[in-house]
């Protein structure tokens, strides 16, 4: 599958209720903010949870250690 094609389904999933936000973003190999940005060109509204905002906070901290 390519990114295009995880990207809308991880999008169909989100918007469908049947995953979060975060998980939406795993799938499609993106941050939540650009997660965020492609729900904004498609019209769409963020339903975003203070626990995903602490699971990319998370995420990076874990990333920038790795660096």
């Amino acid at each position: 599958m390519n990114f295009l094609e995880s990207l809308e389904l991880a999008l169909k999933d989100y918007i469908e209720d049947k995953i979060s936000l975060g998980k939406a973003a795993e799938l499609a190999n993106l941050a939540i903010w650009e997660m965020n940005d492609e729900l904004k060109k498609r019209k769409f509204t963020l339903n975003y949870k203070l626990s995903e905002a602490q699971l990319e906070i998370e995420r990076l901290l874990k990333k920038h250690k790795k660096e």
